[in-house]
């Protein structure tokens, strides 16, 4: 008699991403560049190993009107999440494997490129946002170069990785019972706005084509802006944000005195020991950035913004407004 393969239980997150997967790009698209090769084997025992560890990056989504699940592959192979290119034209190979997406329904949510080129390897990964988002994305690619570098000095592997629940809920867990019992009592809407802009779809989907534009900022530059921002008392965040503002105005033909709400996401870690999640997972939360009458200057934006943000941090509760509206959502109706 066949073994009964082991369900995962889909979490809120998972759910809600798999409904926003219609709406924007699911999948985190990742390069890493180094100026040496690495040891291919050891990257492919790295891999495994956190494949092993994970079985949620072996596992295949499957929706349901009542209880969404996944299913854990256990027959799968390298072929599955890795590949091994060299090429004397780096641009085009990475380009080939980074505007991929992650299937929700393919063996394994994670798929990694080792691309060689002219002596320098090319480490490109995707990652289905379904199944986490970018706290534990970071947290991945640590324990990887971890591993490697445990394995190259020692020949095996040490490094502890965790391993427990995938809730929403674990958020609560480290809190008072009565910032508990408040924060499980937020549900407003945060994210409703009065006028809404939209930018028009393409007309036809044979026209649609995956494409990531790139920029380089060399490491002076970012730097430089980092410490400008903290002449005006902001955060990297701030600055980037106020750029992306009166980017935004610019583009649509705002005047000053209109106002633009951002999505900002929280790391809700933040409310967790150690900052961590117990098991991979999404743990994001939605804090709004509302702007109007942004000036003329870029600092007079940044001003504008960090208000705005400031005004969010002071609340003890950032970032966790809306999720108990998604629970309630996702626990009455049909997924």
């Amino acid at each position: 008699m066949a073994n009964k393969k082991e369900k995962i239980p889909a979490e809120m997150f998972d759910k809600m991403q798999y409904i926003l997967r219609n709406y924007y790009d699911g999948t985190m698209h990742s390069v890493f560049y180094y100026d040496t090769t690495l040891d291919e084997e050891i990257i492919k025992k790295a891999l495994k190993y956190v494949l092993d560890n994970f079985k949620i990056y072996h596992s295949t989504y499957h929706s349901s009107l009542v209880r969404s699940y996944w299913l854990v592959n256990e027959d799968y192979s390298e072929r599955d999440y890795f590949k091994f290119i060299e090429t004397d034209d780096l641009e085009k190979e990475e380009n080939n494997f980074i505007t991929q997406q992650v299937d929700e329904k393919d063996v394994c949510q994670i798929k990694v490129a080792l691309i060689r080129c002219k002596g320098k390897d090319t480490l490109c990964y995707l990652i289905n946002h379904m199944v986490s988002d970018g706290g534990d994305l970071r947290y991945i690619y640590l324990t990887i170069a971890k591993l490697y570098n445990e394995y190259l000095e020692k020949g095996v592997f040490e490094a502890k990785i965790k391993d427990g629940t995938r809730s929403n809920l674990q958020v609560y867990d480290a809190m008072s019972e009565e910032d508990k019992k408040a924060a499980k009592n937020l549900k407003s809407n945060v994210s409703s706005v009065k006028n809404v802009a939209k930018f028009p779809y393409t007309k036809s989907l044979k026209s649609d084509k995956n494409m990531i534009i790139k920029e380089y900022l060399p490491s002076d530059e970012f730097l430089a802006i980092k410490a400008k921002g903290k002449d005006y008392n902001a955060s990297i965040n701030d600055v980037f944000t106020a750029a992306y503002v009166r980017a935004i105005h610019s583009m649509c033909g705002l005047k000053e005195s209109d106002e633009v709400n951002m999505s900002c996401m929280v790391d809700l870690r933040r409310y967790m020991p150690g900052g961590q999640t117990v098991g991979i997972t999404n743990m994001t939360g939605y804090m709004p950035c509302s702007t109007a009458n942004i000036g003329k200057t870029m600092a007079d934006t940044l001003k504008v913004v960090c208000e705005s943000n400031n005004k969010q941090k002071a609340d003890k509760f950032m970032g966790l407004y809306s999720i108990p509206l998604l629970n309630l959502a996702f626990d009455v109706f049909p997924d």
